[in-house]
């Protein structure tokens, strides 16, 4: 968050990393949220979104309740994480119907939950995404670390780290 807090979400629970304990506090359930939300990220005005499926949310981030933004459109399917550039841009990965060449790069209007399919990244189960020094780069079940195209969706694989899986990631708002 912009006040340097670390938050992680599981599929039914919303945490903030506690310094003095070096441990993770349980702020709450996951409430008023339809599926699992798979996607997270916190803009640098301190506003949280997580995705589940077609639908994007408003995270409170004191009392973990999930607000409805909006649906993102029948063609569009959340495949494992949404982060926050630095001009505060929701963007996500999905494997929706129009994902025939691999996850497709989404970006999400934070208002009304609208998406915009930005194009084929070419790469399947990206399940983390961090914007960091002006790229974008996604993070896969199989162990590659991809540079996104923000302008195409094309993805470039950086490495492939044999025998890993990514889960998320994260970033911070000095990136």
């Amino acid at each position: 968050t912009v006040d340097g807090g670390l938050y992680g979400i599981t599929a039914s629970s919303l945490y903030a990393f506690n310094e003095d304990t070096n441990s993770w506090d349980l702020i709450g359930s996951i409430s008023g949220m339809a599926g699992t939300s798979n996607g997270f990220a916190i803009d640098s005005t301190g506003r949280a979104f997580a995705t589940s499926g077609s639908n994007v949310y408003e995270v409170n981030l004191l009392t973990a309740e999930f607000t409805l933004v909006g649906d993102m459109g029948s063609g569009v399917n959340s495949s494992g994480d949404c982060v926050v550039d630095k001009s505060d841009g929701l963007f996500m990965t999905s494997n929706g119907v129009g994902a025939t060449d691999g996850d497709d790069l989404v970006q999400i209007s934070t208002s009304t939950g609208e998406s915009t399919i930005i194009g084929s990244t070419g790469f399947n189960s990206i399940y983390g995404l961090t914007a960091a020094w002006g790229y974008m780069f996604g993070f896969t079940g199989s162990g590659q670390l991809i540079l996104i195209d923000t302008d195409t969706g094309a993805g470039t694989l950086l490495n492939q780290f044999s025998g890993n899986s990514f889960y998320g990631a994260a970033s911070s708002p000095v990136r």
